[in-house]
């Protein structure tokens, strides 16, 4: 990406840092490699640049602090997005916009 397009994605709230966690267990269960794998894709067909997406255990410190008690669960920018099922393609790719247009986190809806 060139440097005049990553100015303009800041300038237009851009995704530089944004995180992604897909808490699931480990070994993964089939919903938990979906949603991981899903979530990927929904990331690589909008095209940013910058979005991590990371698999965190269900048992980690992290998932306490959360109070996420089932898997699989979504995280964008420290919000629930979805927990206890795979969210959609499109679910996953609007609450991303959503965060880059508001520049922050989820709001609760």
């Amino acid at each position: 990406m060139n440097n005049r397009k990553r100015e303009k994605e800041k300038d237009e709230g851009g995704d530089d840092g944004m995180k992604i966690r897909v808490f699931g267990t480990t070994p993964p269960c089939a919903k938990c490699k979906m949603t991981e794998k899903l979530v990927k894709r929904a990331v690589e067909e909008l095209g940013y640049d910058g979005i991590e997406v990371v698999k965190v255990d269900v048992f980690s410190e992290e998932a306490e602090r959360l109070g996420i008690l089932m898997t699989p669960t979504m995280v964008i920018e420290g919000k629930i997005l979805k927990q206890g099922g795979v969210p959609s393609k499109d679910e996953v790719k609007r609450a991303i916009e959503k965060i880059r247009k508001e520049g922050g986190g989820l709001s609760e809806e």
